[in-house]
């Protein structure tokens, strides 16, 4: 795993000082890239630590993400193509085809109408919901709140892009399902984006999702509905994000009568920038399942629940390198974590160090 890093870490030092970006005959070629290290203790002393997707191993340096990030446009047309690995690749991407494993993102774009800028893309994309993203750098905090951890980071399918005016773009998505590549199911789902940018500092979206999770893994689970508003603002030296989402399962019983089982959270951050390198955040967060929809508890209780809290520091050690320390404690009513002796608590709590590295 080491000898990956140091190769990765290398290629972008040499691809950084290689290639900028290319301009010909109105192509237009950029190349990116980023490492996010990281080393986690979890006081479930577990190798892999319970309810985690992101950063998610315990007493160890490893790599949550190393990526390439391609971008090529012409014309009319445009593409993106990010490959990856890390810890994040092998437990988002665990049940697709080995290929896909290693990809972040894939996709490409046709712009249909050039004056009202109304795009279509089509591939493996990124999904709209919450407001959390697998790229380190871009993110208030390093950890990632339960409500992203448990929502899908990207989707397959197309993607239609249609500013309405200034302030009001809408998305459609016609896709395979549930942060998925590989379509389990041979049903497609729906989904929609409105984005209102009021002005310069406040951004609001409101998406849906809509679509049958049958699967061999779960035989019972029918349509799932789901909606969350977030709110993003940059007012001075503070940065806000807050989102609140809802879904309902529906599911089927032995006697295939139709059971409606919902879920909800709520998750509010705030970042405070002392000056252009030293930042502190906070977060808030609440994710309630009662009948697990979404989270199997360890301990095979009815429900799950967790409030959450964290704080982190961010120290920008250069424009493309950013170290932070961060804690994180989670506290369950019911005994659904796990202990250091591996028996159930209704408390957790995660110290995490990382650095990153982009270009």
């Amino acid at each position: 795993m080491y000898k990956r890093i140091i190769i990765f870490i290398s290629l972008i030092f040499v691809v950084q000082q290689v290639v900028a970006q290319v301009k010909k005959d109105s192509v237009t070629f950029t190349l990116g890239g980023g490492v996010d290290l990281y080393y986690g203790y979890h006081s479930s002393n577990q190798t892999d630590i319970p309810y985690y997707v992101s950063h998610a191993k315990h007493n160890q340096i490893n790599l949550n993400l190393a990526y390439l990030n391609f971008n090529l446009s012409y014309k009319r047309f445009r593409a993106n193509f990010v490959p990856a690995t890390g810890t994040y690749m092998y437990a988002n991407y665990a049940a697709e085809h080995q290929t896909a494993q290693h990809l972040v993102l894939a996709n490409a774009g046709y712009l249909l109408h050039k004056e009202k800028k109304i795009w279509v893309d089509a591939g493996i994309l990124n999904a709209p919901y919450t407001l959390e993203t697998p790229f380190s750098k871009d993110q208030l905090m390093y950890t990632r709140s339960l409500a992203s951890e448990y929502s899908p980071y990207f989707i397959t399918g197309a993607r239609l892009t249609a500013p309405l005016n200034k302030k009001l773009t809408f998305y459609g998505y016609l896709i395979n399902g549930w942060q998925q590549v590989k379509d389990v199911n041979k049903s497609l789902s729906i989904g929609t984006t409105l984005e209102y940018k009021p002005d310069s500092l406040n951004t609001f979206v409101l998406t849906f999702y809509a679509g049958d999770e049958k699967s061999t893994r779960n035989p019972n689970f029918n349509m799932r509905y789901y909606t969350d508003i977030q709110w993003i603002a940059n007012i001075n030296k503070w940065n806000f994000g807050a989102v609140a989402s809802i879904g309902l399962q529906q599911k089927s019983n032995n006697i295939n009568t139709s059971l409606n089982h919902m879920w909800w959270q709520a998750t509010c951050i705030a970042k405070y920038n002392f000056n252009a390198k030293h930042s502190m955040a906070g977060r808030l967060e609440y994710y309630n399942d009662q009948h697990q929809s979404i989270i199997t508890p360890l301990y095979n209780m009815a429900s799950f629940d967790a409030f959450g809290s964290s704080l982190c520091y961010s120290f920008k050690l250069k424009r493309n390198a950013m170290f932070r320390l961060e804690g994180k404690h989670l506290y369950s009513t019911d005994k659904i974590q796990a202990d250091k002796n591996n028996k159930a608590t209704n408390q957790s709590w995660l110290a995490v160090g990382n650095i990153t590295i982009w270009f």
